[in-house]
């Protein structure tokens, strides 16, 4: 049986294990994905003689470990997901977070920087947010650094640049 086949057969299980890393189903979802995607692409390393399971939980908590370090920095999820904020205090937190995303939606009309801030917000490093704006280190760092600026001064100041 090759591995193709080994991971249709488990796909159910992986998605059950996902769901024991991440509460929300969407995140469940796409750890369960990645962990596929990458035992498929990664099936060269797999041996016939080791146990299917084991080798997925594996590369499934690596996984999520570096989706952790990725979302630690800032839980940010992009200009639209509001509802991400939503506690107890439901109707304070999405005005706040309304609040913050029109903001950020101002200063991105304004400036380039957001973008840096907002890949940063994310997770990625400056190595990464460069290959995927186009741009060099030290202007990656320079965005990033007048963003926060900007973004700071907006938000003490209520929407004065």
């Amino acid at each position: 049986m090759n591995l193709d086949e080994v991971v249709i057969r488990h796909i159910g299980w992986i998605r059950k294990k996902a769901m024991l890393y991440y509460s929300d189903l969407n995140d469940a979802e796409d750890l369960a994905s990645e962990t596929i995607c990458k035992c498929l692409s990664h099936s060269q390393k797999f041996d016939n003689e080791r146990n299917f399971k084991p080798w997925v939980l594996t590369i499934m908590e690596n996984t999520f470990k570096t989706q952790y370090a990725r979302r630690k920095c800032v839980k940010f999820t992009g200009y639209e997901d509001s509802a991400r904020y939503e506690s107890d205090n439901r109707t304070d937190n999405r005005a706040i977070a309304t609040k913050i995303i029109s903001i950020i939606r101002q200063c991105a009309r304004r400036s380039q920087c957001i973008e840096c801030v907002l890949l940063y917000a994310k997770g990625f490093n400056y190595d990464e947010i460069g290959r995927i704006v186009g741009i060099s280190l030290g202007t990656v760092k320079s965005r990033i650094f007048a963003g926060r600026r900007m973004l700071r001064r907006v938000l003490e100041n209520g929407n004065r640049y």
